[in-house]
């Protein structure tokens, strides 16, 4: 559910870099769900993590192809 390739990212040299890897994608992801549970009001839900993963579902672009590799695509803000 997270894009893990050619995630651009800043590198230690004040620059930009290209990168793979889920670790590269969980502070994407980390970044959407923050911002989703800032602007819903979620807290009266007994079951938080299934409306959030509802969400990564409902708001990712699908790239067309099998979900056993790209998941349910790339989460996209405010879409």
């Amino acid at each position: 559910m997270a894009p893990g390739v050619e995630v651009v990212s800043l590198d230690n040299q004040g620059g930009y870099s290209i990168n793979d890897g889920s670790s590269y994608s969980t502070a994407y992801v980390t970044g959407i769900i923050a911002e989703y549970l800032l602007n819903n009001d979620l807290k009266q839900k007994d079951d938080i993590s299934s409306e959030v993963r509802k969400f990564l579902e409902k708001s990712s672009l699908d790239l067309e192809t099998s979900e056993n590799i790209v998941g349910a695509g790339i989460p996209i803000l405010n879409k």
